[in-house]
Order: structure tokens, then C-alpha cells, then sequence
């Protein structure tokens, strides 16, 4: 059994293994090892953070993420958890939502939707060991019922009638 370390941190590319055989470097040609990412190390947040949105309605854009590990490459077939979306919010309907990454490292989740309190609001998102957390803001929403109220300050022109 050897013990092989490869200089080098780019996944998917197909590598030659050498040895050193009395001095002399030695190709197995029949030997290709091929380099696969490791386990979540980090959770990039790439789409629905910090946005706003009225209480009780959902946010513009659903949160998404890329999953990388130590090097920095992204992960794919990874379990992501979006989870305990804070002041009574959903994501996907639900108080959890599991996404598995893509061949990118990219998780997309549901509908997030605030909950009714105003103010910052989180989502809490996992994959191994690694997280990372979206912001948003509840605002509150007025909504408008009926006919709009006329402006106190009209402009008119010198013979035009006034409409009431």
C-alpha cells in the first residue's frame, strides 16, 4: 500500500502518478487518479441576502448558496439545511428545507417568506459543519383601498378648470 500526496488542488482534472524507483522516475501509466472536492468547509452566499420585504410576504429573491471546501472548490451532491427562518417566517412553507448542491456546489431554496414582526429577520443555512446566515428586513405594508386622496398643490395653466 502506498500513501500518495498531489501537488496541485483542481478537481476533476486527471493526474499521471510517478515514483521514484532507485532514482529514477517510474510512470504506472495504467494508474489515473482523479482529484475530488473534500467536505464543506465553507457556505458562499450567493443570492438573497439582505433584501426587504413586507411582513408576511415573501422576499424578492429565493436565498441561495455555493458550498465549498478548503481549497475553495465548490461541492456538489451535498445536503444543505435552510432552516429556522426567525419571527415565525417559512422557507418552502416549512421551518426546514433540505437542498442537495448541484454539480456546481449550488443550493437554491424555496419561497422564503418573513414572518409579522418588523425589523431583521435570519435564516440559518448548514452543510457539514459549515454555515452561514441571510438577512432581511420586515417592513410594514400599507395597503391602499380605494380611490387615491387628490393633492392639496395642483399646477394650472393660466384658463385651464379646476377638476374636483
Amino acid at each position: 500500500t502506498y500513501t500518495v500526496r498531489l501537488k496541485g488542488d483542481q478537481v476533476g482534472v486527471p493526474r499521471m502518478l510517478y515514483f521514484n524507483v532507485d532514482g529514477t522516475p517510474q510512470l504506472f501509466s495504467d494508474v489515473v487518479v482523479t482529484v475530488v472536492p473534500g467536505d464543506p468547509a465553507s457556505i458562499e452566499i450567493v443570492e438573497g441576502d439582505e433584501l426587504s420585504a413586507v411582513q408576511g410576504q415573501p422576499t424578492a429573491t429565493r436565498p441561495a448558496v455555493v458550498v465549498r471546501d478548503a481549497r475553495g472548490n465548490a461541492v456538489p451532491g451535498v445536503e444543505v439545511r435552510f432552516h429556522g427562518p426567525s419571527a415565525g417566517g417559512t422557507i418552502d412553507g416549512g421551518e426546514l428545507q433540505v437542498v442537495v448542491t448541484d454539480e456546481l456546489g449550488r443550493a437554491t431554496a424555496g419561497t422564503w417568506v418573513l414572518g409579522a414582526s418588523l425589523g431583521t429577520q435570519e435564516l440559518l443555512v448548514q452543510a457539514g459543519l459549515a454555515q452561514a446566515t441571510f438577512r432581511a428586513t420586515a417592513t410594514s405594508g400599507v395597503p391602499v383601498v380605494g380611490r387615491p386622496a387628490l393633492s392639496r398643490t395642483q399646477v394650472l395653466l393660466y384658463g385651464s378648470r379646476v377638476r374636483a
